[in-house]
């Protein structure tokens, strides 16, 4: 299969890239809901799930590829970033945080652990915001997606706030306008380390007192 559809997938991925401009087809997605539960009367045991068009989550992943190689050449991210990064991953996250909970409490200070969950940010941000940073790429305008349930599909819905669920570039774009800005932002302030795996973050705070020392 992927000798057969490797040719015409390059040359719209070529073209895209090269126009600015992607199949609108490509970008609209199909919401269907899934109960993860028995009793599918509670809409608490609904879950939806985005089904994407296969052609543009290969050029988002193409996309993605060429820019978080362009970010780490260039140093763009902080080292205290471990998610969705090569040879980064929950137990570089860890040992770093270890390390610095460590060092600090050998140097006789009082330390803590804050972690956080950024709720539901990645669906709060403006597809205006995403297009002003990434015009070049066109690859969050237009949004839109349309609702199926059972037998019956709605109209075609714009998506003013966040990206489609499940695509490839919107962790990505995430990472580079929101979180890469945060451990500067954050830190000085605060006297802490934070130490993040996209929109989830542990800061390791040091306190401004010191452990009384120990009687011998």
């Amino acid at each position: 299969i992927v000798s057969v559809i490797i040719s015409p997938v390059t040359k719209i991925a070529n073209a895209s890239f090269g126009q600015g401009e992607f199949l609108f087809l490509c970008k609209i997605s199909k919401i269907i809901s899934v109960f993860n539960k028995a009793n599918t009367k509670l809409m608490e045991n609904c879950r939806t799930i985005a089904l994407l068009n296969k052609v543009i989550k290969i050029i988002e992943k193409v996309a993605k590829d060429q820019i978080m190689e362009f970010c780490e050449k260039a140093a763009f991210l902080p080292d205290s970033q471990h998610g969705y990064r090569k040879h980064r991953n929950t137990a570089s996250d860890i040992n770093a945080m270890d390390a610095k909970a460590i060092e600090l409490n050998q140097q006789g200070f009082e330390v803590a652990l804050s972690t956080f969950d950024l709720c539901s940010v990645v669906d709060c941000w403006t597809t205006t915001s995403l297009m002003r940073n990434f015009i070049w790429l066109a690859l969050t305008k237009p949004l839109k997606q349309v609702l199926k349930l059972g037998p019956n599909t709605s109209g075609e819905v714009n998506v003013p706030f966040g990206t489609v669920q499940g695509n490839v570039i919107g962790p990505t774009l995430f990472l580079l306008l929101y979180m890469s800005d945060i451990v500067e932002l954050w830190t000085p302030q605060f006297w802490t380390i934070l130490s993040c795996r996209c929109d989830d973050a542990c800061a390791t705070v040091k306190l401004l007192r010191r452990r009384a020392p120990k009687k011998a």
